[in-house]
């Protein structure tokens, strides 16, 4: 069903999207989970805010990626 290699590729990071939402939404979550947890544990602490700040890296990696596809696909789609 999918006729160009642009097409592959959305629906292969549509996919993706769909799948990583929910992990990530999971994995704030916890850390926020950890954060409560903590009870003043500097140590815990540290590895709540590392886990945090890695959540919200992937995360904006992941959506960048799929609002960078979205560029390059409308691009591409206006040329021809």
């Amino acid at each position: 069903p999918y006729d160009t290699v642009m097409q592959i590729l959305e629906a292969i990071l549509r996919a993706l999207v769909s799948i990583l939402i929910p992990v990530i939404t999971v994995m704030i979550v916890y850390s926020c989970y950890l954060f409560v947890t903590a009870g003043g544990n500097e140590k815990k602490l540290e590895d709540a805010k590392k886990m945090l700040l890695g959540v919200v890296i992937g995360a904006a990696l992941i959506l960048g990626a799929w609002v960078l596809a979205q560029a390059i696909a409308n691009t591409i789609s206006g040329l021809g």
